[in-house]
């Protein structure tokens, strides 16, 4: 469950849901960040989704060993004012709060650099590796018979140039096409609860599979 999520509405607005609470309905998203109002663009607005992001996480910590945080969308949008700050929630300023090692994936090792110097200074110090998302393209490269250690060379040339050994590729995962089946584990919309059963069995089918391409050993020096 997200701490916070904004669900859309069919009449193009959204609700404003805190954890299993629907605080605010029917919110016109561009009032909200250009209005009178301008709940959105709101300082204590982006406080009390913080908050309910900094409680969620410490009943996490309390339950679990190991918690996973999964950022959402670009690590960082720029250029875009309060909407910006507003979709940097999920990902670095919640990454902050927990004082995370993140990892950046991206299927694109040649963006990373770019990435990382649009990160506040803070955030960025915070990344501790990348991890690399095969794209379709390099991933037919691969199947006729180019090394993807090649390929790895040719597109981390620049990371290794900035970063060194500082920024390592901890995982080079294949597709999966079979993630293309899965439901929606939490839908933008409404509608019945999603049996986690098929989850279950596909990701951990994937895991097995991915197990090789993942130095997991390296993560978790990394985590700790």
């Amino acid at each position: 469950m997200n701490p916070f999520t904004p669900k859309p509405n069919e009449d193009g607005t959204i609700d404003l849901v805190f954890g299993d609470e629907t605080v605010e309905e029917n919110v016109d998203i561009v009032a909200g960040f250009r209005g009178e109002d301008a709940t959105l663009a709101d300082p204590d607005h982006h406080e009390a989704v913080l908050d309910t992001a900094d409680t969620a996480l410490s009943e996490l910590r309390a339950e679990n060993d190991i918690v996973v945080i999964e950022g959402s969308g670009p690590a960082q949008l720029v250029g875009f004012g309060p909407i910006s700050e507003w979709f940097d929630l999920a990902n670095m300023q919640t990454a902050a709060m927990a004082d995370a090692a993140t990892f950046l994936v991206t299927d694109n090792l040649d963006a990373v650099p770019g990435t990382l110097s649009d990160l506040e200074p803070e955030h960025r110090d915070l990344v501790e590796g990348v991890v690399l998302d095969i794209p379709e393209l390099a991933q037919d490269l691969v199947n006729i018979g180019i090394d993807q250690d090649l390929l790895l060379a040719a597109g981390g040339a620049q990371i290794r140039e900035q970063h060194g050994d500082e920024m390592p590729i901890v995982a080079t995962l294949p597709k999966y096409p079979q993630l293309a089946d899965l439901p929606d584990l939490d839908p933008l919309t409404l509608g019945p609860k999603i049996s986690f059963e098929q989850w279950e069995v596909t990701i951990d089918s994937i895991a097995t599979e991915a197990a090789p391409y993942v130095d997991l050993a390296e993560i978790v020096q990394k985590a700790e």
